[in-house]
């Protein structure tokens, strides 16, 4: 597990077994957030639960410890992805691919007209700088808010060492 749970720096998703039930794994969240119910919120389910540190303040890059425990042959496994909520995620994603198509098209449409000699379409080229800078934008927002959340990513890490710890 601590080799799995080194990577959430760069690959923010692991994997756990155990030889508990799932029913044991959500009773083991339960009692766990039972304890830290002052910092740690949680909606646990059967198979899915989602875990975030309470803060005075909700930012929009909040994260989220998503835990799915699934059947196996020799127990549980427990698969654990760390980031921000679907919502947040979605928009980054949207803003990526709205700026990147759009600095795409324009770009296209700038060296098509020039290589032909038309000087209609002259607005493509500042369309184009500005779907960079909007790219810049949304990559250094997300790369913000991921430095302002990183005591919180912690946080959520030792919520599962100390939770699965007798299965490292």
């Amino acid at each position: 597990m601590e080799d799995s749970l080194n990577q959430i720096r760069n690959r923010p998703r692991f994997k756990v077994l155990t030889s508990d039930t799932p029913a044991e794994v959500q009773q083991r969240l339960k009692d766990y957030v039972k304890l830290h119910k002052d910092d740690i919120s949680a909606n646990i389910n059967a198979e899915v639960s989602v875990l975030s540190v309470r803060t005075p303040v909700d930012y929009f890059w909040k994260p989220y410890l998503n835990l799915r425990s699934e059947t196996e042959c020799n127990g549980t496994a427990i698969r654990g992805v760390y980031g921000p909520s679907a919502a947040i995620w979605t928009l980054f994603m949207f803003g990526y691919f709205i700026f990147g198509i759009g600095l795409m098209v324009c770009l296209t449409i700038w060296l098509v007209t020039r290589q032909i000699g038309n000087d209609e379409y002259g607005w493509a080229l500042p369309v184009a700088i500005f779907c960079l800078i909007g790219l810049v934008a949304v990559y250094l927002a997300a790369k913000f808010g991921q430095k302002k959340a990183s005591g919180e990513m912690q946080r959520l890490r030792q919520v599962v060492e100390d939770v699965f710890k007798k299965d490292c």
